[in-house]
């Protein structure tokens, strides 16, 4: 019994193993990147792009979907999703094939890009994908916090220039959970 042949037909079985597991994980994640497109989690129209505007915290990725990004980023949507669930905040995606005039018309660049939003304002914009990761990854409160505050101090100054009167007839749209 030759050791080094029963050695190398077990390694050239579990290297063609590992290829065809190589192309099948490539064909799902493909599949999935095409069948999400389709779904809710896409902006689809400049309509549908201009009303997600109007959410309190908005996260939009754009991506080229024939960028090896893609794959990174299909990987990652189910963890961001619900990070972004559990901050209050939507999660967008535009890719390129499906929103190329919202990309064209909003000047996002690709392969990557991930914009911020903060009651409608840009508040961030990143263009790699570890700086996007380590977003993800970080406290997010920060990048809303800011705009809060500017918001409080704004409010004060109001606040004081009315009487208390009229304060108590004008009713807050602000959402009372916010940060």
């Amino acid at each position: 019994m030759d050791f080094d042949k029963l050695k190398k037909s077990f390694s050239d079985a579990i290297d063609l193993t590992v290829e065809k597991a190589k192309i099948l994980g490539n064909k799902t994640l493909e599949f999935a990147g095409d069948t999400l497109s389709q779904t809710a989690l896409f902006i689809q129209n400049e309509d549908d792009y201009a009303e997600k505007l109007k959410t309190k915290r908005l996260v939009i990725i754009a991506f080229d979907e024939n960028s090896p990004i893609e794959k990174d980023l299909m990987l990652h949507l189910a963890t961001w999703q619900t990070k972004a669930f559990l901050d209050i905040a939507t999660l967008k995606y535009l890719n390129r094939e499906k929103s190329e005039k919202i990309i064209q018309d909003f000047e996002y660049q690709l392969p990557l890009e991930m914009r911020i939003f903060f009651q409608g304002e840009e508040v961030a914009r990143f263009h790699d994908f570890a700086e996007i990761e380590a977003w993800w990854n970080a406290d997010k409160r920060d990048y809303f916090e800011k705009k809060s505050e500017e918001k409080i101090s704004q409010n004060d100054e109001t606040l004081s220039e009315k009487p208390l009167s009229d304060n108590k007839k004008e009713s807050s749209s602000e959402d009372p959970l916010a940060l």
